[in-house]
């Protein structure tokens, strides 16, 4: 039986979100162990972090899981990923720019089927699971102009990637300026000097971090280093997970007053048209 969510229509079963809920939880212990055992460093982000403060674990309505790391920990993420080490027998590790032209990675649960708003281009529907969200951070440099430039190549490297996306049509005059000019990124050696502009900032320490594929405006693609600090466990739902060391600070930048919830009319997911439980249905 295919679980069938528009999101337009809202969610008309809570039960069906919690059990989805419970196998993203799931993957994302499975990683979360994983980073423990081999010395990886995470923080979860976003809707994640926000209900983790707010209401103990998932934003009730919330459809996805995101976390992120360093540059060099999303790195080693990947190497461990592609070792023996990983569970490829449960899960499937969908790397980026490797299994798509995206510029995060997921680990996806097998066995199941997410139909996201967003095509995942080449990657089979036998591998299109249940999944988390990892996404980089990289540093980004202290002034003001070094800032803006950082933040254009960043867009324009999410334009190319949205670009990919089947049927997906920018909206406003800005992203379709930047689908535009994201075209030339087609051509492989212009796509990898955007690719370098974002690393380039790696190898030195700035007060500044942020995730060029988070897509957000320039005042919040990054933020003060000192607001993610050591990653710090912190309960989530019926496990702990590691989140940014000022979360409330973090939270406060992000979402303002985060404790007052949004109009009734918001309280839906963003990501979700439909799931198929496949061998896990009868569970």
């Amino acid at each position: 039986m295919v679980i069938k969510r528009l999101l337009r229509e809202g969610l008309k079963d809570e039960y069906q979100i919690l059990r989805l809920q419970n196998y993203i939880l799931n993957v994302m212990l499975y990683i979360d162990t994983l980073c423990e055992e081999n010395g990886i460093e995470y923080y979860i982000i976003g809707g994640t972090a926000l209900g983790a403060v707010r209401h103990g674990g998932f934003i009730p309505w919330d459809d996805d899981l995101d976390i992120a790391m360093t540059r060099n920990n999303y790195n080693k993420f990947i190497k461990l990923c592609n070792s023996e080490k990983f569970d490829s027998s449960q899960f499937y590790f969908q790397q980026e720019r490797k299994d798509w032209t995206g510029y995060f990675s997921k680990v996806r649960l097998l066995g199941t089927y997410f139909d996201e708003v967003a095509s995942e281009g080449t990657v089979p529907r036998n591998k299109q699971g249940i999944f988390v969200d990892i996404f980089p951070l990289d540093n980004v440099p202290n002034g003001k102009l070094g800032q803006y430039w950082w933040y254009f190549c960043g867009k324009i490297l999410v334009a190319y990637e949205q670009s990919t996306h089947e049927g997906y049509i920018p909206k406003g005059v800005l992203r379709k300026f930047a689908m535009l000019m994201s075209s030339c990124l087609r051509i492989s050696c212009i796509r990898h000097f955007f690719e370098r502009q974002i690393e380039h900032y790696n190898d030195r320490e700035t007060l500044f971090m942020g995730g060029h594929s988070l897509v957000s405006r320039f005042n919040n693609t990054f933020t003060k280093r000192t607001l993610w600090g050591t990653a710090t466990k912190v309960p989530f739902e019926t496990i702990s997970l590691m989140a940014p060391e000022n979360i409330n600070a973090f939270l406060e930048f992000y979402f303002g007053d985060y404790m007052k919830l949004p109009p009734e009319e918001s309280r839906r997911g963003h990501h979700l048209l439909n799931v198929d439980y496949g061998s896990f249905e009868e569970e």
